[in-house]
């Protein structure tokens, strides 16, 4: 009897271990089976466009914990990164074209074709003056205007300097007064001491005006063209928090030795003080367009504090160092000579 019950339970156990397996065995084939159903039956989600999957990229950055910015897996092993699709960095056009106009300046002045040379820097400048990428043409430029205007040498084919011969009863003042230019820039590029003193049939150089100035405000620096050809530069002080207004001004009159009234304090400072802030030279200007219309009292001015220059500290003036001034002074013709203050 022993035996027999335990034969019995010796069955039971097979029994029950024989069904638990065929009970698993049957769900893991129920189970895959719906799994196999249900990927054969939907369709693929594949992204319409670039930006579904910037759209996804965007929510892996938004639930990913405790940060700010995207998050960037980490591969698993064995697995290649997409090479980048970022372009490689290029020149820009700007660049390419400063390249071009110098080369051609350069080729043209080894060829002796100066006044040419000269041209092609000023036609990239009248349209890119402010730009960033026009420093290396600027400069250029420069060279090439005080060569051509500074110097007594004549150069053929100059549309802004031509030869002259003195007839009779010609004056410096005349002949400057006629080419909008005054006379003694004159005396300067033609190394005249005394202006009275002129021989008929001496042939001097006479350029044709007048001479702007353009004021680029973020440099400090002031520009100087003869009609459209830069040949000259200064630095300067401009006005305190922004005081000095963008636009085109008019040059209404130079003044030497002028009297001052501080405008705040009201105080007058004389024609001979050494205290007089515009360091005895004032060009009065008037607005014609931009922020500058309507403006009054503004105007260009030497200094009684050469340190202030190449910084914002003047009360809306233009400001240089009274050396710089002198000269700026004998080349401004009023009614003709306009000023440009660019941001």
């Amino acid at each position: 009897m022993r035996y027999a019950g335990r034969n019995r339970r010796r069955r039971l156990a097979r029994r029950f271990f024989t069904v638990l397996i065929f009970a698993l065995v049957g769900s893991w084939v129920a189970y895959h089976g719906f799994s196999y159903l249900t990927l054969k039956t939907k369709p693929a989600q594949i992204p319409a466009s670039d930006s579904d999957l910037s759209d996804r990229s965007a929510v892996v950055a938004q639930m990913s914990p405790k940060t700010d910015s995207t998050v960037e897996l980490p591969l698993l092993a064995g697995a290649k990164r997409a090479p980048s699709t970022r372009p490689a960095p290029k020149e820009t056009v700007s660049d390419i074209e400063v390249e071009q106009v110098l080369a051609a300046a350069k080729e043209l002045t080894g060829q002796g074709k100066i006044i040419p040379a000269r041209k092609v820097l000023n036609d990239y400048l009248a349209e890119h003056f402010e730009s960033p990428s026009s420093n290396a043409v600027r400069t250029r430029a420069l060279e090439l205007g005080k060569q051509t205007i500074l110097g007594a040498k004549i150069y053929p084919d100059d549309p802004v300097c031509q030869a002259y011969r003195i007839d009779a009863g010609d004056t410096l003042v005349r002949l400057a007064k006629k080419n909008k230019v005054p006379y003694q820039f004159l005396c300067k590029i033609n190394q005249i001491i005394d202006p009275r003193r002129l021989m008929e049939g001496q042939q001097i150089k006479l350029p044709k005006g007048p001479i702007h100035l353009k004021v680029i405000k973020h440099e400090l620096m002031l520009y100087v063209f003869l009609q459209d050809v830069l040949f000259a530069k200064y630095d300067v002080c401009l006005g305190k928090d922004g005081k000095t207004p963008d636009g085109k001004w008019l040059v209404e009159d130079r003044i030497r030795r002028p009297v001052y009234v501080d405008p705040d304090t009201k105080q007058i400072f004389g024609p001979n003080d050494p205290n007089n802030p515009t360091g005895g030279f004032w060009i009065r200007l008037k607005g014609l367009d931009g922020d500058a219309v309507g403006k009054t009292g503004f105007g260009v001015h030497g200094t009684n504090e050469p340190d202030s220059v190449k910084k914002f500290l003047s009360k809306g003036c233009i400001r240089l160092r009274n050396e710089d001034m002198a000269q700026v002074f004998d080349l401004l013709t009023p009614g003709s000579s306009q000023v440009y203050t660019l941001p």
